[in-house]
């Protein structure tokens, strides 16, 4: 009787192991932003995080979606990442990263009030008419007088 319980003991102990070391594997593999930021004085957005190693990471402005660019993981380690763009003219309030079908957003620290959150409408181009030919009319008719006229050498 006592065997059976030390073997009962032993599968829970290795299970509960297994599923530590699962658990532990899917942590690593999960995609995470662990800093967004927008930097005034250089115009530059900073995203950092870590995910699924060497994938590429996809980076956009969780407001409309919009890309503002890609990176990639490291294929070692806990597959960091970084991601900067410079020469926004106005920040994302929030920032998406989406890897491998995992998608994870963070706000933007010191966006600023007038960040982009995907509600300003792009401006509407007033629809361009194309030109109007104007109606082609005959050439006009030629009346008058015929002249013969013969040379002479």
């Amino acid at each position: 009787m006592q065997r059976g319980r030390n073997h009962g003991r032993a599968m829970t102990l290795l299970i509960t192991i297994v599923l530590l070391a699962m658990t532990a594997a899917v942590q690593a593999e999960s995609l995470r932003i662990e800093e967004a930021k927008w930097e005034r004085g250089d115009r530059k957005l900073v995203v950092k995080g870590e995910g699924p190693r060497d994938r590429t990471v996809t980076i956009a402005n969780a407001g409309d979606g919009s890309l503002i660019g890609t990176t990639r993981t490291k294929d070692e380690g806990e597959g960091e990442w970084k991601f900067r763009k410079e020469g926004l003219s106005v920040p994302p309030c929030r920032v998406r990263a989406t890897v491998s079908g995992q998608v994870v957003e963070r706000n933007v620290r010191d966006a600023g009030s007038n960040c982009d959150n995907g509600e300003v409408e792009p401006p509407v181009e007033p629809p361009v008419e194309p030109p109007v030919e104007p109606p082609v009319e005959p050439p006009p008719s030629i009346t008058g007088d015929s002249i013969n006229s013969t040379s002479a050498n």
